[in-house]
């Protein structure tokens, strides 16, 4: 049986240590999901809450924000996807190649 988790980290590089950032809100842990850094923050695009259980959503979290929270920002997504960044421009692309 695997576990998932919903906690969210940072690595210091000086350091080399990792620090669990505080957040007010859970999102549903997953897996197979992909994620991508944009500016001060982080989006995680679709993935997978239980065998057979594909979840539909985007999750963003605003890491400069004093009080951390992830906020849903589409609810359309698939699973076993990934995320590509292109050109410095705030897209995201399913290249999954499910039919």
């Amino acid at each position: 049986m695997s576990s998932k988790f919903c906690d969210l980290w940072k690595f210091d590089l000086q350091t080399n240590k990792f620090e669990q950032i505080e957040v007010l809100n859970q999102p549903i842990a997953r897996s197979h999901h992909s994620s991508i850094v944009f500016k001060d923050y982080i989006v995680v695009f679709g993935g997978i809450k239980a065998k057979n259980h594909e979840l539909n959503d985007m999750i963003m979290i605003d890491l400069k924000s004093e009080f951390k929270t992830w906020k849903s920002i589409w609810p359309d997504s698939q699973s076993e996807n990934n995320a590509t960044f292109l050109q410095n421009k705030s897209k995201l692309y399913d290249t999954s190649l499910s039919t």
